[in-house]
């Protein structure tokens, strides 16, 4: 997972990747922990599990982070988050103000286009809002984004890295940005968002689209399987993590893809991850170089005849030829004894 932005980034206020790992929490702890409602952990953009959270489109399945300044980006703004629109209801991604008067509000309006509405310090519109032209699709993670820049007075609305809106609202609007943030739920609106979301970014300063594309990944669980960017062993299985990944061997059976190097007249014996040979009743060896006949009357003490005392027992039992297995697992070591003939 990446945690920081590259050198030419400005650093984030906040970043939340909304994930069961950080579950609400932003990713330094710098800011509040959001307030939870009726959520799960779902699939993220990476395609690990427990890599966004799910919003079920009803007045109870929300977040809302307390706002103590940290999220006052009173002048330039950035605001940016993976999205995967599952109808084309309207909801609210990011709304500045829980309930009541307006504020700085990104949505999705009731075609399924990225809408937003720069108001200002007293709750007042500064400029009419926009949206996109083209609806999001839906069952797709998007990455969406909305900016304003106090100098110049453009804003925009960024789908995918890319610009897709641009408008200029006038310089010099201090946004109204003072209150809680609240995701997919206004308290006292009907239109509930239906959507997972993951890594919401907070910028005080309007990104370009290079530095958009840049910080696309921050807060994100990179799936180092799937990309191919872990290290295992052609022999081993690659398990994604959150932010990491560890490597699991591959049971290979030696003995039944003929992969091994037992000798002719012994037995060879699957393992995990590697395999034993032992030469067969009448024959003794190390089962590998050698595993020579038995000369009549010869007295054999296997590990197996010694395990359960009989090393003492007359030849007849010896005769009967016990054969020993071992077999081990993580845990535990145990010796198991068969009788052959």
């Amino acid at each position: 997972m990446t945690l920081l932005a590259a050198p030419n980034i400005p650093e984030a206020r906040a970043i939340f990747p909304l994930n069961s790992f950080f579950e609400t929490r932003e990713i330094t702890n710098k800011q509040p922990q959001g307030i939870r409602g009726d959520l799960s952990l779902a699939t993220g953009p990476s395609g690990g599990a427990g890599g966004s959270y799910q919003f079920f489109g009803h007045p109870n399945s929300y977040i809302e982070f307390p706002n103590d300044g940290g999220l006052d980006l009173k002048n330039s703004i950035t605001l940016l988050c993976w999205l995967y629109f599952e109808n084309t209801r309207a909801g609210p991604i990011f709304n500045y103000k829980s309930s009541g008067k307006w504020a700085v509000h990104v949505w999705i309006n009731g075609h399924g286009k990225l809408y937003v509405h720069f108001r200002n310090r007293e709750y007042l519109s500064t400029s009419y809002p926009f949206w996109t032209n083209q609806s999001l699709a839906t069952h797709k993670w998007h990455y969406i984004g909305a900016s304003y820049d106090y100098i110049t007075g453009m804003a925009s609305l960024w789908v995918n890295g890319v610009r897709v809106v641009e408008e200029n609202i006038g310089a010099g609007i201090t946004l109204g940005t003072q209150d809680n943030v609240r995701v997919s739920v206004k308290a006292d609106d009907t239109r509930y968002l239906t959507a997972r979301i993951a890594a919401m970014q907070f910028y005080d300063v309007a990104l370009t689209a290079e530095q958009i594309n840049k910080v696309k990944n921050l807060g994100l669980d990179e799936d180092e399987c799937q990309d191919q960017k872990h290290n295992c062993d052609v022999n081993a299985q690659c398990n994604n993590t959150l932010g990491s990944y560890n490597c699991t061997c591959l049971n290979i059976d030696e003995c039944a893809i003929s992969s091994h190097n037992c000798h002719g007249v012994a037995y060879c014996f699957n393992n995990p991850g590697s395999f034993s040979c032992e030469c067969r009743k009448n024959y003794i060896g190390n089962g590998v170089l050698s595993c020579d006949p038995v000369a009549p009357g010869q007295e054999i003490f296997s590990e197996c005849t010694i395990y359960l005392g009989l090393e003492n027992r007359s030849p007849k039992w010896q005769a009967r030829g016990y054969f020993g297995k071992f077999i081990r697992n993580l845990t535990h070591l145990t010796n198991l004894c068969f009788l052959w003939g």
